[in-house]
């Protein structure tokens, strides 16, 4: 399978606070998500419910190292069903999903480079 990303994903488990907007109530669906892997371009992402290719996410990204969250906009480009097991060895349904970032402020992309920079063992200005 070929592989289209052009960024370098670091592998990092987070919290992530997601939102979206609900397309038959017009209600925001608040939801907690953890990462699988990031880069400067997207995320991996494991949710509890299903989310189909094109939703739209408003993200808040609590990155280790960071006293403030890096917010971010963006679509699912693909999801999958998979599952997770418990404390008691059940299998719990999961769902992954990879979300391209569609907006990110200056403020938080600059936050966002330092955090990869520092996984990748780059020097970062001080």
């Amino acid at each position: 399978m070929y592989d289209r990303r052009n960024h370098q994903r670091i592998n990092t488990k987070f919290l992530v606070n997601c939102s979206k907007r609900n397309s038959q109530t017009l209600q925001q669906e608040r939801f907690l998500a953890y990462s699988k892997n990031i880069s400067s371009n997207g995320i991996h992402l494991v949710v509890s419910k299903r989310l189909q290719d094109g939703e739209r996410l408003n993200m808040s990204l609590e990155l280790p190292d960071f006293f403030l969250p890096v917010s971010a906009s963006g679509e699912v480009m693909w999801n999958q069903e998979s599952f997770d097991f418990n404390n008691s060895g059940k299998p719990n349904k999961i769902y992954e999903i990879g979300v391209r970032f569609n907006y990110i402020d200056l403020k938080d992309q600059e936050k966002l480079k330092n955090f990869l920079d520092k996984r990748l063992n780059k020097k970062v200005p001080a």
